[in-house]
């Protein structure tokens, strides 16, 4: 085989590099006009392996192909600046970053620094749009494990393929290819998070660039044809930064900025046109080149400054994070990148900051701090107590919320197989017959006191047949549904099976149904089934709205209030910027829509007790609120005793 001449330089590419990165940036920081940003990732995944792949066959044509070289030089390429980034962070962040969180950023910036933050992500934070992964400063580094494990075993496999099938390497590619790909779109289905996290199912994407670095130099196409095939590849991408949306998971539909990709990267090879014109921009090109220490830094200091929240200083919060991750990439890339990419070996300096960043993560990961919420009064969840699930694990998230217990009930331990199908948890203060049923999810069990408390002033039996982490509805008639968080599927079965046997025999006068009703409802018609089932029994229905939520995540509420320095004794009451509102809005819509539907449905909107303009409630009389972003304490739940109360008697006593 005839040797390769050097690689030449393609500004170009650099130039896609900037549309990629910029893309990932403005994603990033929340905007709404720029849905489908992240997929510069995918960009930067068909780019790296286009380059690695012809620098390894260009080598291995020319017999000077060298595993040790090959691997210096690709730490050279991304440890150093990676390194001084999980310093920095690492050492600011231990001072900055909520408590209870150190010891998560400790276990991430030792994956980063072990190239496996992509299987921590995975099997850590789950969702990557979710809030749990949104707050980490180090997220961002699962796309460089995937590079750097792609790194280590690629060269083996091409090694190989070069010394058994020289002349089939593209073809074994491109069946790697279709595995894949194969593998991805059935991982989008059935296990969306690992598939978007893991190498595995990122191949394809990778694989894409190497099969293009595979193809023959010369071309058939002219110059014209080549041309519009770098503009259609363009359109491609900036089309799917545009129309793509990740909020519903990842798809098939990642293959149109892939192929955008391929399609540029192939057009400009040796194309003086409009698009490598335009990717030759000399600010594009620079962007390009400082797109890995732009990647590597614009992330923790959005993160850290808060700066995709919404609110009041969210323009502010923007006007200070953008220029100082340019500013930072800018020094990363002229004091770290240039200095160190060339060096004929490993510069001492970079293994003591590896070592560095190894005990500076090291000694994160055995931190147990907590915050100092001892200004506050103590913050009690009773919610545990009226449910009927079989596991509550979701509350060892809950440090210092004091978890009640003690209080009498009629069936046997919440949680048991007993307690979900013989009726659930009774309580008697009128009867032997349940007049009231309270149903749904762990927004029902969150007002359990309250609605105890309410039935004892009103002389009435209550039942709670609740369980969190568990659907509303359920088609009837009844079929298995599979396994939730905390049942297995023939427990499920026989949760739905007993809940509709009681109602039936017992119906009740009242059934009280409490949900998240912003994740509830894709579709109102879900409900259908089972209000028309309520319906038949001659019961009223009260669909008591949930509450506002707080701009924390699932974070404890009173530590992270702590956290922001809130100082109870000195207020009254305090008030956080109202999140999910487009959420809430969407669930009072589809709630409007049952009571519309079925006369027989009445609904309780508690939300102006939490409201005040767009804020919502978080601290009153030195009492939390909340005990996370989305449930009530016992004392927040208390504050709506009054109107729930009232409600109730207007409809037991008409």
């Amino acid at each position: 085989m005839q040797k390769i001449d050097s690689l030449k330089y393609r500004p170009e590419i650099d130039g896609l590099r900037a549309l990629a990165i910029l893309s990932v940036v403005v994603f990033h920081l929340g905007v709404d006009w720029l849905p489908g940003g992240y997929l510069g990732v995918d960009i930067f995944f068909v780019i790296s392996g286009f380059l690695i792949t012809s620098i390894i066959h260009r080598d291995m044509v020319n017999g000077v192909f060298s595993f040790p070289n090959f691997w210096k030089k690709r730490f050279l390429r991304i440890m150093p600046a990676l390194l001084t980034m999980l310093a920095i962070i690492g050492i600011v962040g231990h001072f900055i970053v909520y408590a209870p969180e150190v010891r998560e950023m400790g276990q991430a910036g030792l994956a980063a620094l072990f190239s496996i933050a992509n299987i921590h992500y995975w099997l850590n934070t789950g969702n990557y749009w979710g809030s749990k992964a949104e707050d980490s400063p180090l997220l961002h580094t699962w796309s460089l494990s995937v590079e750097e494990q792609f790194y280590l075993f690629y060269p083996l496999i091409l090694l190989t393929l070069f010394k058994l099938f020289r002349n089939k390497i593209a073809l074994f590619i491109l069946a790697m290819i279709l595995v894949s790909f194969f593998t991805f779109i059935y991982g989008a289905i059935h296990h969306p998070t690992a598939t978007f996290y893991l190498l595995p199912t990122r191949v394809w994407e990778l694989g894409a660039g190497c099969l293009l670095a595979l193809k023959p130099k010369t071309t058939n196409l002219s110059v014209k044809y080549q041309e519009y095939i770098s503009l259609l590849g363009l359109a491609l991408i900036i089309a799917s930064f545009f129309l793509i949306s990740g909020e519903n998971g990842i798809s098939p539909l990642l293959c149109f900025p892939v192929l955008g990709a391929i399609m540029v990267i192939h057009g400009t090879s040796g194309n003086s046109g409009n698009s490598s014109a335009f990717l030759r921009n000399p600010c594009l090109v620079y962007i390009g080149k400082i797109s890995y220490s732009l990647y590597l830094w614009h992330w923790p200091i959005i993160v850290f400054m808060g700066a995709r929240r919404e609110g009041e200083n969210h323009l502010q919060m923007l006007a200070y994070a953008v220029p100082l991750m340019f500013t930072a990439a800018v020094i990363s890339y002229h004091f770290i990148e240039d200095k160190t990419r060339y060096a004929k070996k490993i510069p001492f300096g970079i293994i003591g900051l590896a070592a560095l960043v190894l005990a500076t993560f090291s000694f994160q990961m055995n931190d147990d701090r907590e915050e100092d919420i001892s200004k506050f009064k103590p913050t009690v969840w009773k919610g545990q107590l009226y449910s009927t699930a079989p596991q509550q694990s979701w509350l060892e998230n809950f440090k210092r919320v004091t978890i009640a217990s003690g209080v009498e009930y009629q069936m046997k331990n919440p949680g048991t197989a007993d307690t979900f199908a013989s009726g659930g948890i009774i309580k008697k203060y009128g009867g032997d017959q349940p007049e009231i049923v309270v149903l749904g999810d762990s927004h029902s069990i969150m007002w359990g006191s309250t609605l105890d408390s309410i039935a004892r002033e009103l002389g009435m039996t209550i039942s709670f047949y609740c369980a969190d982490g568990t659907a509303t509805f359920f088609p009837i008639p009844l079929e298995k549904s599979g396994e939730t968080i905390y049942f297995t599927e023939e427990q499920k079965y026989i949760f739905d099976k007993s809940r509709l046997s009681y109602l039936e025999s017992w119906k009740p006068k009242l059934v009280v149904i409490a949900a998240r009703w912003s994740t509830t409802f894709k579709d109102p018609a879900i409900a259908d089934d089972l209000l028309q089932f309520l319906g038949n029994q001659q019961s009223k229905v009260l669909l008591l709205s949930e509450p506002p939520e707080l701009p924390i995540g699932t974070r404890n509420a009173p530590q992270y209030l702590a956290y922001l320095g809130i100082d109870p004794v000195s207020l009254e009451s305090f008030y956080l910027e109202a999140s999910n509102t487009e959420g809430h809005s969407r669930g009072a819509n589809h709630l409007y829509q049952l009571s519309q539907k079925y006369p027989f449905c009445s609904i309780l909107d508690i939300s102006p007790n939490y409201l005040k303009d767009s804020r919502c409630l978080a601290v009153k009389d030195r009492s939390p609120v909340f005990i996370d972003d989305n449930h009530l304490s016992d004392f927040g739940a208390w504050l709506s005793r009054e109107v729930i109360l009232n409600k109730l008697k207007e409809l037991l006593n008409p």
